[in-house]
């Protein structure tokens, strides 16, 4: 095992599971017209390789975004695939990690079938804020909760002159987190 620090420059191989011990990632799905859903986000947890590795490919399914430098335990797939496969504590840990995934992704559908924007964009800030702070680029964040960014731009700026959040120099700072929360779909 290696441990691996995974920076913004540096592209995941998915010959190696990844056992995240600290930092964030996104996992998205791209579409063919550009856009792409974030189905989760790791934050000092999780693995990145589970599909790949039960699947056989090295090939991964989804794109994976450092959105902060990744501190990580790299386990190779070719020494370590029969190992890790006869062991039932990391097999139930790994169908655990999958089930994760599904119920995520189950979570995300009915969100962007049943919830309005505001309900969306609303968990979207609850789900990728760090510290009371959102920062990411509303572009990716339009996209990813499946509308336009000049939508979101809107909807932030009600928010701001509503005293949820507050627009500052390194982001959206939120103000009223219970509010902020019942404008989501949470």
């Amino acid at each position: 095992m290696n441990r691996v620090n995974l920076s913004f420059s540096r592209e995941i191989r998915w010959t190696v599971l990844y056992i995240i011990l600290h930092g964030t990632a996104k996992i998205c799905i791209n579409a063919q017209n550009g856009k792409n859903l974030i189905l989760t986000y790791y934050i000092s947890k999780g693995l990145l390789g589970s599909i790949e590795i039960m699947k056989d490919s090295p090939t991964g399914a989804t794109p994976v975004t450092a959105l902060t430098p990744l501190h990580m335990i790299a386990i190779p797939f070719a020494s370590n695939t029969a190992s890790m496969r006869e062991n039932i504590v990391f097999m139930n840990y790994i169908a655990k990690s999958l089930a994760d995934i599904v119920v995520n992704s189950d979570n995300a559908r009915v969100a962007s079938a049943l919830y309005s924007s505001d309900e969306r964009l609303c968990s979207y800030i609850l789900m990728s804020q760090r510290h009371g702070l959102f920062t990411d680029v509303l572009s990716d964040a339009a996209q990813s909760v499946g509308m336009s960014y000049r939508h979101i731009f809107r909807i932030m700026n009600k928010l701001c002159a509503d005293g949820i959040l507050k627009k500052t120099d390194q982001g959206y700072k939120i103000i009223d987190r219970e509010a902020l929360q019942k404008k989501s779909s949470q």
